[in-house]
């Protein structure tokens, strides 16, 4: 009976997790259909945040404290991940504070439940998830901010040329950026929603002041060094399409010496592979034979002694049961003779 409750509280947390993750999941698709179709923006006040747990996500968010050096660090790397939201760093808490939380609770309940001798493996199956719960959406982030940042690298090129080819075709950079946020919405989705904010924080102030949010939004150096042309473009008054060509060719340059040292680092790499995957097999299949060999030597040796264990016991006594004497006797040359074993 204890074995069936374990087993019903493991399913309802795997359910409640599962459906945590999918109603997280959907929400963030409806949030990002309605950020794309959306034509009017709402009011200040009349805006509410819509948090991923509901009303309860700032009491969940507030039951582990952070220092401020934590929260700058945190909310930095939410800005690398992509969640822009100002209730993100609330949400991030909160669904973290969960993770924690739940495990050593359901572990709890779980040792109440079962027998005595399997209270220790729910208590450390507990921990482990706590654990786990704790680090993993700091991993996910880390995870997610490295993919936005090689997407917008992979991109940055080809949205260079974009931007070359519009402005020699005489349109402004409002225009060009535009226009190529449109062309790679489907390509490079990250690269197009960050040249779309860019033109959202123009409308609102000016084109410089979005372009410097932009570089300290997204940390990739190349994408400074575009914003400063740009930047350098519009107070001067220079020619921009020299030198986004220049750009971009310096920038393929770039790509194509990190693909070729990425190669040259792969040789490297394909040691430990190369040993886990070929080396000890063969050296199993090399070696297991003589090893069974060797071991089916030995166990007969070892049979064929214990046969012949009893016989030269019985040589070694009388007629009548009794140790024979001739075995002491000693032999012509005065050392006892030699006990035959048949």
């Amino acid at each position: 009976m204890q074995e069936w409750l374990a087993l019903g509280a493991l399913f309802l947390m795997v359910v409640g997790v599962s459906l945590l993750l999918m109603r997280w999941r959907e929400r963030r698709k409806q949030r990002l259909q309605a950020r794309i179709q959306s034509t009017s923006v709402l009011d200040e006040g009349e805006s509410r945040p819509d948090f991923v747990l509901g009303e309860l996500t700032p009491a969940f968010a507030e039951q582990i404290p952070l220092s401020e050096y934590d929260r700058s660090r945190l909310a930095r790397d939410l800005r690398d991940a992509g969640f822009y939201r100002k209730s993100a760093l609330t949400e991030y808490t909160a669904i973290r504070t969960v993770l924690l939380i739940a495990p050593i609770l359901l572990a709890g309940l779980v040792a109440l439940l079962v027998d005595r001798r399997y209270i220790p493996h729910a208590v450390i199956a507990g921990v482990v998830l706590a654990v786990l719960g704790f680090s993993v959406p700091r991993f996910y982030l880390h995870l997610r901010a490295r993919r936005r940042r090689r997407e917008i690298e992979r991109g940055l090129p080809l949205a260079v040329d974009l931007l070359t080819l519009g402005l020699t075709g005489g349109q402004t950079v409002m225009t060009a950026l535009d226009r190529v946020s449109r062309e790679l919405r489907h390509s490079f989705p990250v690269l197009a929603e960050e040249l779309d904010i860019v033109q959202r924080q123009a409308r609102l102030t000016n084109l410089r002041h979005a372009l410097q949010q932009l570089a300290e939004r997204v940390r990739v150096p190349e994408l400074r060094h575009l914003v400063v042309i740009l930047t350098q473009t519009e107070r001067l008054g220079t020619d921009v399409a020299t030198g986004l060509t220049e750009f971009a060719t310096t920038y393929r340059t770039t790509l194509r010496q990190r693909a070729d040292a990425m190669a040259n680092r792969m040789s490297f790499m394909m040691i430990f592979p190369t040993i886990f995957g070929l080396w000890i097999p063969a050296a199993a299949l090399i070696l297991a034979p003589i090893i069974f060999e060797f071991k089916h030597r030995r166990d007969e040796n070892q049979r064929v002694m214990q046969e012949r264990m009893p016989r030269r016991q019985a040589s070694m006594r009388g007629p009548s049961g009794e140790r024979s004497t001739a075995t002491n006797a000693p032999g012509a040359n005065g050392q006892p003779a030699p006990i035959p074993f048949e």
